[in-house]
């Protein structure tokens, strides 16, 4: 999430939340195949599924590698972000 989030850097996340997720909320994502993620929520689909996006698109895992995640992948959102 380079150069929104750096190396070092530390963030509040909210596990529970009270609205819904809106496109632009930066959120945390355990993913099986890349670990504990900071993205950016692209879509919210339907089915409760959504997509992710990092802020520097030229060096950031693509959309198609990410694929969309489930609710249950969400650890949660941003809520605060301290420059490590």
């Amino acid at each position: 999430m380079l150069p929104t989030f750096s190396h070092g850097d530390f963030v509040v996340v909210a596990k529970s939340l009270r609205k819904k997720l809106s496109r632009g909320d930066v959120v945390v994502i355990k993913s099986a195949d890349f670990g504990l993620i900071i993205k950016r929520v692209e879509t919210i689909l339907a089915d409760k599924t959504f997509t992710v996006t990092g802020d520097n698109i030229s060096e950031s895992t693509t959309l198609e590698q990410l694929g969309t995640f489930q609710s249950k992948e969400l650890v949660g959102k941003v809520i605060y972000h301290i420059k490590g």
